[in-house]
């Protein structure tokens, strides 16, 4: 049996038990995630072997899910950020390299992490 789930628009999900026919309720990207150059300047092709990769557009996301807050003045971190990678690479048997990359939004408007007006 098949399984397939996902998201349409911004609130609405699915889920097919049976016949693949997701193909059917959605159209295809015209570019793949590995082909998109937004990906391919965030996460690093630098590190081999590659171990894993991490890759969130925390901008759009931040749209679809509501998070707890973890620790103080998360909204201010990520109300300033755009995306987020992780590559990492094992490079022995006690070791691993990470790499991780954050792209910031840019603004005009400075506001200190201890300025607690903005909450």
């Amino acid at each position: 049996m098949n399984a397939t789930h996902g998201w349409l628009d911004h609130e609405t999900s699915f889920f097919i038990l049976g016949n693949p026919i997701t193909n059917r309720i959605i159209s295809l990207p015209h570019n793949s995630l590995a082909n998109s150059q937004v990906y391919k300047n965030i996460v690093s092709s630098e590190l081999t072997p590659i171990s894993g990769e991490l890759f969130i557009d925390i901008e759009r996301g931040l749209r679809n899910f509501s998070l707890p807050n973890i620790f103080p003045n998360q909204n201010l971190l990520l109300d300033s950020s755009r995306l987020l990678g992780i590559t990492s690479s094992i490079q022995d048997s006690h070791s691993q390299y990470y790499r991780i990359f954050v792209e910031l939004k840019k603004s005009d408007d400075v506001r200190s992490l201890t300025d607690n007006t903005n909450r």
